[in-house]
């Protein structure tokens, strides 16, 4: 099993391990284990067994890179992320991170069981709302700065004290 805790002398030197062919002739076999967990792998040092999961256990990183290949297109969208915290940019350009997962997504296939399947519905759903298109389109075109908003509050409130005065000065009229 994968430590929680990794040496550091493990971690800062990467040697990759070789092709599964390459491994069968170093005599190491290879053991499918049925585990919980995606980082269920194991090599057992004395038996000389590469033990892991089977492939349909990756099904929901498929489908979490599948999902992200939907949000991510271009670099702009990166960023968004970003800046809410959902990635951690460690290459730099958000040009290469979109173009990484959509390559990653291209090569995908979508497993049968989505995991998903009900975020795309329910986000679907929402867009196609009129009402919050209405919405966005108002905060896009009309609120998209502070004082775009403070304005329509100040013409509210100069159209409140309008009407205030008005009807003071027909309820004078009428004394």
């Amino acid at each position: 099993m994968v430590p929680l805790f990794v040496p550091s002398r493990y971690r800062e030197n990467w040697n990759l391990i070789t092709s599964a062919t390459n491994l069968k002739e170093a005599e190491i076999k290879f053991e499918r284990i049925l585990g919980e967990s995606l980082w269920s792998i194991d090599f057992d040092r004395d038996a000389g067994i590469l033990k892991f999961i089977p492939t349909a256990a990756y099904a929901p990183l498929i489908n979490y890179l599948k999902f992200m290949d939907c949000l991510i297109g271009t670099a702009k969208d990166v960023e968004l992320l970003c800046e809410n915290k959902i990635l951690h940019n460690c290459l730099g350009d958000g040009e290469v991170v979109a173009n990484m997962f959509n390559r990653l997504g291209d090569s995908l296939a979508l497993p049968l069981n989505n995991f998903y399947g009900y975020i795309f519905h329910n986000v679907n759903e929402y867009c196609d709302s009129h009402c919050n298109k209405w919405i966005a389109n108002l905060r896009l075109n009309y609120f998209n700065t502070p004082w775009a908003i403070i304005s329509v509050f100040a013409a509210l409130f100069l159209r409140i004290l309008t009407l205030t005065q008005t009807v003071f000065s027909v309820l004078a009229y009428f004394q």
